[in-house]
């Protein structure tokens, strides 16, 4: 894509407002006025269903501060001695209010701000200042406060998301009718909607056998092909069912609509999934104990629930807390009660089908990669150990399926297989350096980085030598390798960062060095895919796009520590003003179709627009002194311009509106607005081919 031209003249935003600009580089009338412009903004349209491309800055990188040759190598070991580091012990948080106490991981981003004194002395010098701050979002009572008016039961408009279904008695074996507000579309459109799932998505989430699953549903539906407004559920397997029923069309109305999906059904535009939905869903799975010991039908949509938390545009808490719903301990524990970690074939009483053994495997491996996954994106000590489990790991066997169509079987065990080849080593890395108990060398941590990095090199060339191929069948395997390259280089660079903040402490040498490998990780590996991800048209967004929130989140944090530490080296200054602006503009565009990116964008730029600021006191924030130790000096730590602001208040009103909408319909039959179905902005990504 060739970057934009400078315009020659004053551009229209700026005879308007005489003060911003919202093209990527400086008109000839902002240029005289010293004003910064960060990037051009794309808008939505709900008319036609077009958006912009986003553009990403094209204003050239300053000069790397490492050497290519020397950083590519591991970090010379003779330097780093007998150094050892404890990552759980001395990096872990827990944040206790009162008899609230939540436990995080070293790499999850309360962990990043607690572990570093520099930004934990940076939140409380903002505090003083704006009580209500929070490094995720200061927007958050915002959005409380919205919810909760739209939410009173005396509120004269819509209908509450809340007490949505009805029951005859307790479960025990009578019948249930699941009341739903906004109405699911007909029969043959659900149909579909399943055929489209098991084609695609099942991939994602094989945890169903496809026949035995539409054959319970369809039994729970209406004959006739009109609206449906409720659910019949003669049990609570069947509830189960219908719970799973929710989130799968939700999710599937979300993938449907990707910018980059090749196989558009027309049906399927036609007959979006509201978010209202996902409300009911949850409703559902409060009907369940799930401490107690349950069945597979439970497991499935508490699976499901979970996939869909980290995926969903709506969610406001970020990948570091995917638990919000529903932990991944319960889920786990639940497979392990119901014996899915055990290989049956020898048992004599127990007589377990092909097809529903390979099914059990696929659901427990895929909650196997999950474990991983989690604690390399929040430093979770695993859950699942070698010993815990016996069952066989998925192969693919002619004739042994649990869809119809034996080639997504066949693509499904290909997902299952890269997993396993990209995952297993970092296992080995978490299960060595997450010990609570036991410290780990620096030595053997960087050497296991570095060996693992090399099979990251291979991936990323894949991943830029990937085109799109003419009626390419979805396959994820594809598009995990950008996930797989995003949360692996993001987890890296906390443990680098940890490693420096050790050496910062000690006053060890090696902290430049831990330095010089951080800015290699942000200028190359993480900018690097970011780019990629907002011009290919390979991969899903949908997939892709919480990976890479996560991924500048964590850059963000770590180079405003490294613009905190670093003051006095102008080098330094150079690139963390370049690529923070850069990170900003990144999550930004982000935040257009991310709930959660919104609020970290509006976070990140109070912080960027106040160290940039005259009147932020830096020696105060490096020493910790107080208020009335108030040093004379300040002077901002930017070296060069300071932020401008993105243009974010249409992505404000929309996020705000959506909210105060949230579930809200007139009526049953009436016409349903257009916040209340929430056309996701991942429905209309950039580039998004007109329907």
């Amino acid at each position: 894509m060739q970057p934009p031209k400078r315009p020659s003249k004053a551009c229209d935003a700026c005879k308007r407002s005489k003060r911003k600009c919202d093209r990527l580089e400086p008109c000839s009338q902002c240029k005289r006025a010293n004003v910064m412009c960060v990037f051009n903004t794309w808008q939505t349209t709900v008319s036609n269903h077009k958006v912009q491309k986003p553009e990403i800055n094209p204003k050239k990188n300053p000069p790397p501060l490492y050497k290519e040759e020397k950083v590519s190598k591991s970090i010379d070991e003779s330097q780093l001695g007998d150094s050892k580091i404890s990552i759980m012990r001395d990096y872990s948080s827990i944040d206790i209010k009162d008899l609230r106490r939540v436990n995080y991981g070293p790499f999850s981003w309360p962990s990043l701000l607690s572990s570093d004194p520099m930004l934990s002395n940076l939140e409380q010098y903002i505090l003083k200042r704006r009580p209500n701050f929070s490094f995720s979002s200061y927007n958050s009572q915002v959005l409380e406060e919205s919810k909760a008016i739209h939410w009173n039961p005396n509120h004269e408009q819509g209908t509450r998301v809340h007490n949505r279904m009805s029951y005859k008695s307790a479960f025990d074996n009578s019948a249930v009718d699941v009341m739903i507000a906004v109405a699911l579309p007909p029969r043959s459109v659900i149909s579909r909607y399943l055929d489209y799932f098991f084609r695609t998505l099942y991939q994602l989430l094989p945890i169903f056998d496809e026949t035995d699953f539409k054959s319970h549903i369809f039994k729970m539906l209406p004959d006739d092909d009109s609206p449906i407004t409720r659910l019949h559920a003669t049990n609570k397997s069947q509830l189960a069912r219908a719970g799973s029923l929710i989130v799968i069309l939700r999710f599937t109305s979300l993938f449907c609509r990707d910018r980059n999906v090749e196989e558009r059904d027309s049906i399927l535009i036609e007959h979006p999934i509201s978010i209202s939905i996902v409300e009911v869903a949850l409703e559902i799975l409060d009907q369940f104990n799930l401490s107690k010991y349950s069945t597979i039908e439970v497991l499935q949509f508490v699976m499901l629930v979970k996939n869909y938390h980290r995926f969903a545009p709506e969610t406001v808490d970020g990948v570091d807390d995917c638990d919000a719903n529903v932990s991944l301990d319960i889920a786990i524990l639940m497979a392990k009660n119901l014996g899915i970690n055990r290989d049956t074939s020898h048992m004599r009483s127990v007589q377990d089908e092909s097809s529903s053994m390979h099914l059990m495997s696929k659901i427990w491996y895929l909650l196997f990669f999950w474990d991983i996954r989690r604690s390399c994106i929040s430093g979770i000590p695993l859950l699942i150990s070698d010993s815990d489990y016996d069952i066989p790991f998925p192969e693919y066997k002619e004739g042994v399926k649990n869809v119809l169509d034996e080639s997504t079987e066949r693509r499904c065990i290909e997902a299952f297989q890269f997993l396993k080849s990209y995952c297993m080593p970092l296992k080995k890395i978490v299960d060595l350096s997450l010990n609570l108990k036991s410290a780990i060398s620096f030595v053997e941590l960087t050497t296991l980085i570095e060996e693992h990095s090399k099979l990251l090199r291979g991936l990323e060339t894949d991943i830029k030598t990937t085109t799109r191929q003419p009626d390419q069948s979805f396959s994820l395997a594809l598009n995990y390798k950008p996930i797989i390259y995003l949360d692996t280089k993001s987890c890296f660079m906390c443990y680098y960062f940890l490693l420096y903040l050790h050496c910062e402490k000690y006053c060890d040498k090696n902290s430049q060095r831990f330095t010089e490998v951080l800015e290699k990780i942000i200028t190359k590996d993480i900018t690097l895919m970011c780019k990629f991800f907002f011009y290919n048209d390979v991969f899903y967004d949908l997939l892709s796009a919480p990976s890479v929130e996560g991924a500048v989140q964590k850059g963000n944090i770590v180079m405003t520590s490294l613009l905190l530490h670093r003051k006095d080296c102008s080098n330094h200054m150079k690139w963390l003003d370049t690529y923070t602006k850069k990170f900003v503009t990144f999550s930004s565009k982000l935040s257009k179709e991310y709930c959660y990116a919104w609020q970290t964008t509006k976070s990140q730029i109070f912080v960027l627009d106040l160290i940039a600021s005259s009147e932020f006191n830096a020696k105060e924030i490096q020493s910790g002194a107080s208020e009335d130790k108030k040093v004379v000096e300040n002077r901002p730590l930017f070296t060069v311009e300071s932020l401008s602001e993105p243009s974010l208040s249409e992505v404000d009103n929309y996020w705000i509106n959506y909210f105060s909408h949230f579930g809200g319909v007139s009526d049953l039959t009436g016409d349903v607005r257009f916040d209340d179905l929430f056309y996701s902005p991942a429905m209309f990504l950039p580039g998004t081919k007109e329907n």
